[in-house]
């Protein structure tokens, strides 16, 4: 979905550190993760496929705060944050196949009924009416990432404490979203991506 990304990604994971300047290193200013990952994670969903940009957009969210760890990190640590942050790419694939299931199921309805126009279930008018509270729901999930940020920086968390609870942060956002679509397609498309979290997390 956002093959630009992923290749900028892969690069950083890839480029040994001592090919980096160290000048540049010196400085760097830490990264504020809210500063413009907020605007990623709108618009909210109005469609199954849009739950799961969403998703892919939260994958790629945590893997690059397990990479900003991985930075800040060496020996098993930075071994350890690295394989965390590949491990949303694994998420991601999930996501866009289970994307692809949906776009041939809607290819083949479109077919099959004469090529009508598919609205998305969830009207703009329930946007309007949630949107305050999908906002609020977003910012706090961030808020939650970089307070765990901080703390991993600090070494005031271990490894499996970091994956724990983002983990769980990840999956209550997705279950507190869904309870905002009255629609059953759309829960079913945030249960999806709870399924993900935990399959990557085994």
């Amino acid at each position: 979905m956002n093959d630009a990304r992923e290749k900028a990604w892969n690069d950083d994971l890839y480029i040994p550190q001592t090919a980096k300047s160290t000048k540049a290193r010196r400085n760097r200013k830490k990264k504020i993760f809210s500063d413009n990952v907020l605007a990623d994670l709108e618009p909210c969903p109005r469609s199954v496929d849009q739950v799961y940009s969403l998703g892919v957009r939260i994958q790629y969210h945590i893997g690059e705060i397990y990479l900003e760890l991985e930075r800040l990190n060496q020996g098993n640590a930075k071994s350890h944050y690295k394989a965390l942050a590949l491990r949303q790419l694994d998420g991601k694939d999930e996501i866009e196949k289970l994307a692809n299931i949906n776009l041939n199921h809607l290819l083949t309805y479109f077919y099959n009924n004469g090529g009508p126009i598919i609205e998305p279930p969830v009207s703009e008018e329930m946007v309007q009416e949630m949107r305050p509270f999908y906002i609020r729901l977003s910012e706090n999930f961030l808020k939650q990432m970089d307070f765990i940020v901080n703390l991993a920086s600090k070494g005031r968390m271990t490894i499996t404490e970091i994956e724990s609870t983002i983990d769980h942060s990840v999956s209550e956002l997705y279950l507190t979203m869904s309870m905002l679509f009255p629609i059953e397609e759309i829960k079913d498309a945030f249960n999806d991506l709870i399924m993900v979290r935990k399959n990557i997390s085994r």
